[in-house]
């Protein structure tokens, strides 16, 4: 994770934290973890459709944070207020 591609000369979980989030990696609510999780199958992809639109794939989010809860990383409650976080980009 710490090699992976997050955006255009993004590497890594410490610079797209901060690119995206102007925040440290420890510092992510799980909303914000599951919006990089979603994005890496295509972040170039992801970055310039964000850019464009001003949209972030919440749908995308939402099924990964989805996942977590079945997969037990988040309890019941953290799921609920995941979901319902409005989650705020800064776009590199």
């Amino acid at each position: 994770i710490n090699v992976v591609e997050f955006g255009p000369n993004i590497r890594g979980i410490g610079q797209a934290a901060d690119a995206w989030f102007l925040k440290r990696p420890d510092q992510l609510t799980p909303r914000e973890a599951a919006f990089l999780s979603a994005i890496l199958p295509a972040p170039n992809a992801w970055h310039e459709r964000i850019a464009r639109t001003g949209t972030p794939p919440v749908v995308v989010v939402d099924r990964v944070l989805d996942r977590m809860r079945r997969k037990g990383v988040l309890s019941a409650e953290q799921h609920r207020r995941a979901r319902t976080t409005r989650l705020r980009l800064v776009p590199p």
